[in-house]
């Protein structure tokens, strides 16, 4: 589980830096491209995300990354594309993830004992933009008995169909 992260965070942020995928900073366009949540009751806003939905797969791939110098986190969402607008997913079709800039990873699911939510508010694949709301207990991989209680979760962003 632990090299699928430390993969998949090599290679999206290695895209993210060479497509330069930033947070968009237009005040008219607030929050487009962006992951933000509470993390035990302490804001975490993206600096920067990266979206993806390969042509080989079922799921658009979210990722924000807060980057800052020995302390760089990343919040992944993993969306079925068959998920419907409006229609709450109780982490049963989608995944969410925290990495901690020391590798620890906490993930909301069943088998963990992770619970909480995801709702897609928008979802548009002509455009191919996805905004929506997540929230909930996520548990340590290594240690099911540290968790990180996430709310107000929220993203809005473009992906990259391949």
């Amino acid at each position: 589980m632990k090299i699928r992260t430390v993969l998949t965070f090599a290679c999206t942020f290695a895209a993210l830096v060479s497509t330069g995928c930033k947070k968009n900073n237009n005040t008219n366009h607030a929050n487009i491209n962006s992951i933000s949540a509470t993390l035990n009751g302490v804001n975490w806003q993206s600096q920067y995300t990266a979206g993806i939905a390969p042509t080989s797969n079922s799921f658009i791939f979210l990722y924000g990354y807060f980057v800052n110098p020995g302390d760089t986190s990343v919040i992944e969402l993993d969306i079925p594309d068959s998920i419907q607008v409006n229609d709450p997913d109780p982490f049963y079709g989608s995944t969410a993830s925290y990495t901690k800039s020391d590798g620890t990873f906490y993930l909301v699911d069943n088998f963990f004992g992770g619970h909480g939510t995801i709702t897609v508010t928008l979802k548009d694949t002509n455009i191919h933009r996805i905004a929506g709301t997540f929230s909930g207990v996520f548990y340590n991989t290594e240690n099911g008995k540290d968790s990180i209680q996430i709310g107000n979760g929220r993203f809005n962003t473009s992906y990259f169909a391949e």
